[in-house]
């Protein structure tokens, strides 16, 4: 059965209706009944609207002027022409179950709205294409909406939103045809970079049953941490370091570091030429002692006996000793200096006579780091002579 609201024309469709009953809009607010006509309704019965559209839509609302002329309205027979009237005192049929009463007002369980409104949805739907000709015009709500300045919303129980909601994603999906849904795309929640060393292999193609095993996989590699990076090698940086500031500290000082005699030594016995030094040589302070000699004729003669030390790993000729001699009155004066040559060990005989005859020269080479002691004999000495020094020097 079908009530259309006497004030806004808004059309209700109910399975069920007592004779008696007061119904009330729930767009304008409008108490009617089919036994009574509020003041100013029209007729329903008389009213005719042109295919599926409401009657009288754009009729003047209550308080306004009604000098804008009337739509044309016909009768409910009109509207509906496969539906009989329902006739005062004539109670619905007994398999249509009644609708629920509060008081004096009745309304249709949602899920019978629903039902409904998904009839009346596919009735248009059957009827697009004869009315595809006829000029639409705007719905009540729009032209309450224009009038008053701002968006109206129906007040909608939540249970018949959820079914609308149900029955609009059926239409969409019926006037899609066949389309399957797109696959569910599962944004990745973090990644860890990817090594460009490392070449990409191609993801195997798996199916929904791979979906349990491709999520443990995903969650492993996540757990497994960044791949490994090379462990950093910081002794070789170090060694070049140490490397370099020993050749520069080398270079700048090359002259105190080849006065040491262990370094000469290895240079020289790796074939490099070095020039022999004075340093190369010492004579042995503990082993040094001087004794005057009276001779024959009256004369005197300083004899000196010591040990001269090679201090080079290698083996060189027996060097000459400089003996420098001091005022004995003034010991920083020198009065005479002499650079002696180590012979054979002369004889006590040979030293006593004078003039001294030296032996023949000592040119057997010392060993490596060897010692060779000599005897040296100083004759035609100043009267006053007092202490002396001895320095080896490389010949």
């Amino acid at each position: 059965m079908r009530v259309i609201c006497p004030h806004c024309q808004t059309i209700y469709q109910l399975q069920g209706l007592e004779p008696d009953a007061v119904l009330v809009c729930h767009r304008c607010g409008t108490e009617f009944g089919l036994g009574e006509k509020p003041e100013g309704a029209q007729d329903v019965a008389t009213s005719v609207v042109p295919d599926r559209q409401t009657p009288d839509m754009f009729a003047s609302l209550p308080g306004e002027t009604d000098d804008e002329p009337q739509a044309e309205t016909g009768s409910e027979q009109d509207l509906f022409p496969d539906e009989p009237l329902p006739e005062e005192g004539v109670s619905p049929p007994a398999d249509e179950p009644a609708a629920e009463s509060i008081g004096t007002f009745s309304f249709p369980e949602p899920d019978d709205v629903s039902e409904t409104e998904h009839a009346d949805e596919s009735d248009a739907a059957a009827e697009t294409d004869h009315d595809s000709e006829t000029e639409q015009a705007p719905a009540p709500e729009d032209v309450a909406e224009a009038e008053s300045g701002h968006a109206i919303e129906p007040v909608i129980p939540h249970e018949q939103r959820n079914v609308d909601a149900d029955e609009q994603t059926g239409d969409d999906a019926g006037e899609a045809g066949d389309e399957l849904p797109g696959p569910v795309i599962i944004p990745a929640r973090e990644a860890w970079p990817e090594d460009p060393a490392t070449p990409v292999a191609a993801a195997p193609q798996s199916g929904p049953a791979d979906e349990a095993d491709a999520l443990d996989v995903e969650q492993d590699d996540f757990a497994a941490g960044p791949p490994p990076r090379a462990k950093a090698r910081i002794m070789p940086w170090l060694i070049t370091v140490v490397l370099l500031i020993g050749g520069t500290g080398f270079w700048v000082n090359h002259e105190t570091w080849l006065d040491d005699p262990w370094l000469r030594s290895v240079l020289i016995n790796t074939g490099v030429k070095m020039q022999i030094r004075d340093k190369d040589w010492r004579v042995q302070p503990d082993s040094v002692s001087a004794v005057w000699i009276e001779r024959k004729n009256a004369g005197t003669a300083l004899v000196i006996t010591g040990e001269a030390h090679n201090l080079l790993q290698t083996e060189l000729r027996p060097p000459l000793i400089h003996v420098t001699l001091y005022a004995q009155d003034n010991p920083d004066e020198i009065i005479a200096e002499r650079d002696e040559i180590i012979t054979r060990p002369p004889l006590m005989q040979t030293i006593r006579s004078a003039p001294y005859s030296p032996p023949p020269r000592d040119d057997t080479p010392i060993i490596a780091l060897g010692k060779r002691g000599f005897i040296l004999v100083l004759e035609d000495l100043p009267q006053n002579a007092g202490n002396f020094t001895l320095q080896a020097k490389a010949r």
